[in-house]
């Protein structure tokens, strides 16, 4: 059984590994309803997906110093680096939908 209060040394990289599942098992349905959209609809996706990947990515970089990366330290900031991902997915989904239909062309 799994001590909840014993604190786990790789907890912020298993979100991350984690997210990397979600984000693949979301991807077909998100290409889909994307395709589905109007261009103008993908547009205003593409820019509520960028504010979000850029709140998370300030989140990210916040901590950051000449010494010292979120990256050094995963279990304060998997979370962080997590959600950083699935944002950034969601940013390339769009972008990707939008190539594929032709939008901006």
């Amino acid at each position: 059984m799994i001590d909840e209060d014993e604190p786990r040394e790789t907890a912020g990289a298993d979100h991350q590994f984690n997210m990397i599942d979600i984000i693949d098992a979301f991807a077909e349905h998100d290409h889909v309803a994307l395709r589905e959209l109007t261009p103008t609809a993908r547009s205003a996706q593409l820019a509520a997906r960028q504010a979000l990947y850029n709140y998370f990515d300030i989140l990210w970089e916040a901590p950051r110093s000449e010494t010292f990366h979120p990256a050094d330290d995963a279990d304060p900031y998997g979370g962080i680096a997590a959600v950083r991902d699935l944002a950034s997915a969601l940013v390339a989904q769009v972008e990707l939908v939008q190539d594929e239909v032709g939008d901006d062309e």
